[in-house]
């Protein structure tokens, strides 16, 4: 048997959960009752009725701009009061150069903000875009009439197809995604220009239905009728799919969102740490891409669709056509639950390290060492659980750990428990510890750093991880031989004689061997230590090779052993004569 059994098991005893996932967001309604009207302008939001909402979007004060589109209107949300700022309630296209709320739109589906405020519309039915300055609203690209034509020309006298979605860049470029002529177009100093899709680029769009932007100018699509989610940076000449392998259907959260399952994905949004969400409109879900390619669902049960849920965790909410997401500066997700005549909002739950704090990983004692393995444990601590592979990375499923400020390596997450290898770097005293969980962080929290602080793996009965001479598992049924050699797995070593890379596996030559005095005992037997060092192939893993004494009865022990004068936790051997 390989001491990889024993590492995998190791992972076990540190206390994993075998549920995947927890609570990371609550859920709320911000607007609508849930039946669909034109009703509330001037009172509490969550009162009023809205018909069909598509896109939001948020001001920096945290003003939330909702396309009511089955009412032809934008309204706005301020200190939980609506307003109508765009629109009369009736269908038609009238009213450039004048009063926003005197004209009159067509099913608006999508909107933006730029930095200065003024509100971009995706007239839909109307084939146009439409911008309102300091209330004033006026046509600034399409000229009403359905069809593709106009590049390299003045804007407004282009012809679009069901322009659906809007966005703006910090340099005042405008983009549409003009989903029957299944492409984007991008309006720049007044001129119109496709830049994804048709003969431009060989990435082709099947009905782009909402796209987003990031703060470097990354244009994300929502590519509704392929089923992905695509990427087209500022410097790009064509997309890149970041989710979505093409098949209808729900699946592949955990994994990569390249091999996830979308059904007809009509929302895409970005924050500022790099997450991506998807309105899963058919699947009745919103999910969410982590900034290394991990997908996982956020909100949404995906069952018969309803409205349900509100006050508890968005994971057992229900859903009915998200139709688009967006977040804001704070962590909040917002969703136009279009069918259920509601925008919703999602709020994070921080996470935070419960008080437990921060342990050994083998011993659970709250002090670690330089190069150690350590676990932190609190609540929603992560969405998922996953392992990761030597050299370990300083993110995983979207949750990093800094020690001091320091990355530290991370070997593996749940909702409750984050394992991760401290820096060699550390130095001794106290040091803090931060979780940062898709962008929000958690309070630091406090562990003592020694010289060493050697923990003994071992399982939920108390047994060692422990190896006979053979490689076999040491157990009442396969006990050691009184004078033979047994070897211990542990942590917390401290420094060794050979230089190791934070999150590098150790070398099998030269051996990193520990550079202070280590002893052990056998049920209270002094016990010949013949080496401590790191265990070739792993991360923060450490080995002791210790011979039996000789004169044991044949019985359990307890294993204790100690590392620069401190003492590990005790693990029970089997010993035979």
């Amino acid at each position: 048997m390989s001491r990889r059994f024993y590492f995998i098991a190791l992972v076990a005893a540190g206390g994993f959960a075998a549920s995947l996932w927890g609570q990371q967001y609550n859920i709320s309604t911000l607007a609508g009752n849930g039946t669909p009207g034109f009703t509330g302008d001037g009172g509490q939001a969550t009162q009023a009725q809205v018909s069909w909402p598509g896109a939001i979007a948020i001001d920096p004060s945290g003003k939330v701009y909702i396309a009511d589109g089955g009412n032809h209107v934008i309204r706005a949300v301020s200190n939980g009061t609506i307003s109508t700022v765009a629109g009369t309630g009736k269908l038609g296209y009238t009213g450039d150069k004048g009063t926003a709320t005197s004209a009159t739109l067509n099913n608006p589906t999508g909107i933006a903000l730029d930095a200065s405020g003024n509100l971009y519309i995706a007239d839909a039915g109307n084939n146009v875009i439409r911008e309102v300055s300091n209330g004033t609203i006026t046509t600034i690209a399409g000229n009403n009439t359905f069809g593709y034509s106009g590049d390299g020309d003045v804007a407004t006298n282009a012809s679009l197809s069901d322009p659906v979605a809007v966005a703006v860049d910090s340099s005042g470029n405008i983009y549409i995604a003009d989903a029957d002529n299944n492409v984007i177009r991008k309006v720049s100093g007044g001129n119109i220009s496709t830049i994804v899709g048709g003969a431009i680029t060989k990435g082709q769009l099947h009905q782009p239905d909402a796209i987003a932007l990031d703060a470097a100018g990354t244009l994300y699509i929502a590519d509704t009728l392929g089923r992905r989610i695509l990427k087209f940076a500022a410097t790009a000449t064509d997309v890149t799919v970041i989710a979505g392998n093409q098949s209808i259907g729900f699946g592949g959260d955990n994994g990569p969102a390249t091999k996830a399952a979308l059904d007809d994905p009509m929302g895409v949004g970005v924050d500022g740490a790099g997450n991506v969400y998807i309105a899963d409109t058919f699947n009745d879900r919103i999910r969410r891409i982590s900034p290394d390619g991990t997908i996982t669902t956020i909100a949404g049960t995906g069952a018969y669709p309803s409205y349900f849920g509100d006050g508890g965790p968005a994971l057992n909410a229900s859903l009915f056509f998200p139709h688009s997401v967006a977040a804001d500066k704070a962590g909040n997700i917002y969703i136009g639950d279009t069918l259920n005549n509601a925008v919703r909002v999602l709020t994070p739950v921080a996470a935070g390290g419960a008080s437990n704090g921060v342990v050994n990983s083998a011993s659970y004692a709250p002090q670690v060492s330089p190069g150690s393995l350590a676990s932190v444990f609190g609540v929603n601590l992560a969405g998922s659980e996953m392992t990761a592979a030597a050299p370990l990375p300083r993110s995983l499923a979207g949750v990093a750990v800094t020690v001091n400020g320091r990355e530290a390596p991370i070997l593996a997450v749940t909702r409750t428990q984050v394992n991760f290898q401290v820096p060699w770097e550390t130095e001794l005293g106290t040091a803090t510890v931060a979780v940062t969980v898709n962008g929000l962080t958690s309070g630091t929290l406090a562990v003592p750093v020694l010289a060493a602080s050697p923990g003994i793996f071992s399982d939920a009965s108390g047994r060692a991880a422990v190896q006979n001479s053979d490689y076999t598992a040491n157990s009442p049924s396969n006990a050691a031989q009184a004078g033979g050699r047994i070897i211990a797995y542990l942590t917390g070593c401290g420094p060794v004689n050979a230089s190791i890379a934070d999150g590098a596996a150790a070398a099998y030559s030269p051996l990193a061997e520990a550079m202070s005095q280590s002893n052990a005992t056998i049920g209270g037997v002094p016990a010949q230590v013949e080496f401590t060092g790191l265990a070739p192939g792993f991360v923060g893993l450490v080995q002791m090779n210790i011979v039996v004494p000789q004169g044991l009865a044949s019985g359990d022990y307890p294993l204790v052993v100690s590392i620069h004068g401190q003492s590990s936790n005790s693990g029970i051997i089997s010993v035979t004569r």
